[in-house]
């Protein structure tokens, strides 16, 4: 109960950080939210979640580390906001 509470009170927010977002930062989003959180460059995930170029995706993390929508630390990209990724899990990509 006290999860869904929190999901609803920040739902404007989260819509507000997804209509601000391009298709690839989304994409990206949607990556770290599954479970990818390094090695971004292999072609079979740059395929998967069509990244576009391999140079696109350090401008895409940056981009969404300035909104601090991700965090990178030690190497692994999360999501700043853990309630943030449950909610763009239940829905980004319903």
């Amino acid at each position: 109960m006290a999860k869904i509470d929190l999901l609803n009170q920040n739902a404007a927010l989260y819509h507000r950080y997804i209509e601000e977002l391009t298709g690839y930062q989304i994409n990206f989003l949607r990556a770290v939210a599954e479970g990818i959180h390094k090695e971004f460059f292999k072609k079979d995930i740059l395929q998967k979640y069509d990244f576009g170029t391999s140079a696109n995706i350090s401008r895409i993390k940056k981009s969404l580390e300035n909104k601090e929508l991700i965090d990178n630390t030690s190497g692994l990209i999360t999501f700043d906001d853990p309630v943030f990724r449950i909610w763009f899990l239940k829905n980004v990509f319903v």
